[in-house]
C-alpha cells in the first residue's frame, strides 16, 4: 500500500480540523528540540512494533528532513492506516511547539 504526500498547507488544514494523528518519527531528543503541535513522538526504529497503540483515523507523518518520514507513512499505510507523508520539520512554514 502506498503512502500519499500532503502538501504543508493541506496537512495544516486537516490538522486544524482535527480527526487525525501527527506522528513525528525522530528520536525523543529532536522531538524535544521542538515539534509540530499535537505530535506524538514515536520514532523510527519503534514503528513497527508500537503502531497498533496508534488510534484508528489518519496519521500525518513527518520526520526531520524528509528521508525517514516515506517509508514511515509507507510502512504504516501497509499496516493498514490512512497515512500520508507531510515530509520534514526543516520545511514546515508554521509554529512549533517546544
Amino acid at each position: 500500500m502506498y503512502a500519499q504526500r500532503l502538501p504543508p498547507a493541506e496537512a495544516w488544514r486537516r490538522m486544524q480540523a482535527g480527526g487525525v494523528t501527527v506522528l513525528d518519527i525522530r528520536t525523543p531528543e529532536e522531538y524535544a528540540e521542538g515539534h509540530l503541535p499535537g505530535a506524538v513522538n514515536l520514532p523510527a526504529e519503534q514503528l513497527s512494533q508500537a503502531a497498533q497503540r496508534l488510534p484508528n483515523r489518519p496519521v500525518l507523518v513527518y520526520c526531520r528532513g524528509g528521508q525517514r518520514g516515506p517509508w514511515a507513512a509507507g510502512r504504516l499505510a501497509r499496516m493498514g492506516f490512512e497515512a500520508y507523508n507531510i515530509g520534514g520539520i526543516l520545511a514546515w512554514p508554521y509554529a512549533l511547539e517546544p
